[in-house]
């Protein structure tokens, strides 16, 4: 696993966020429900070729914003990239978890279950596009199992990159006093 902070410029972080937050930007919600709780989430497929499709054949009109990206998360495990499976960019909200307390919302650092993004080898990247709480868990196992150990906790932070081996299972959490939680997730294949 290798993590850089302020991995990118300064300006370019600002003009992903800005992008992103933009009342043109497409959001789409998913409705995620997991083992102990349920939560709606916004996301956004920058493209979506994974192992079949052309390369690029489904890519957004985002796409070249967030290309350069996976070109530095290359740099930062020294492979170059063969394919561009995914980049998703998510948008968690905080999300009030029951039961309440004495009448009282109560809001987990919890998120989805731990899983892997594609059942082939690869590699996971993200992208912080701000900072906010809602760690996420990278497990040492590679298979399914009853209960999972904890490899590193990664907390958010603007222009902060993370790549991992793909078959690490993982979690993203839930945030609970930031406003909104912005990550980019890129599955990339490397030569």
């Amino acid at each position: 696993m290798k993590i850089a902070t302020n991995a990118i410029p300064l300006k370019y972080q600002e003009s992903i966020l800005a992008a992103v937050t933009d009342r043109k930007f497409p959001w789409f919600p998913v409705h995620e429900q997991y083992s102990n709780n349920t939560r709606m989430t916004f996301s956004h497929l920058i493209i979506n070729d994974g192992p079949d499709q052309a390369p690029g054949s489904t890519a957004s009109g985002y796409y070249n914003l967030f290309l350069p990206i996976v070109y530095s998360m290359a740099d930062l495990i020294g492979k170059p990239i063969k394919k561009v499976l995914r980049i998703r960019v998510g948008l968690i909200l905080p999300t009030p978890w029951l039961p309440a307390i004495n009448d009282t919302i109560i809001y987990e650092q919890s998120g989805d279950d731990a899983h892997q993004d594609f059942f082939l080898p690869h590699h996971t990247g993200l992208y912080y596009i701000n900072s906010s709480d809602g760690d996420t868990v990278i497990y040492n196992e590679k298979s399914q199992a009853d209960t999972y150990t904890e490899l590193s906790k990664i907390s958010p932070e603007q222009g902060k990159i993370c790549v991992f081996d793909g078959e690490h299972f993982h979690a993203a959490g839930t945030p609970s006093c930031s406003p909104y939680r912005l990550v980019a997730t890129f599955n990339f294949t490397t030569l």
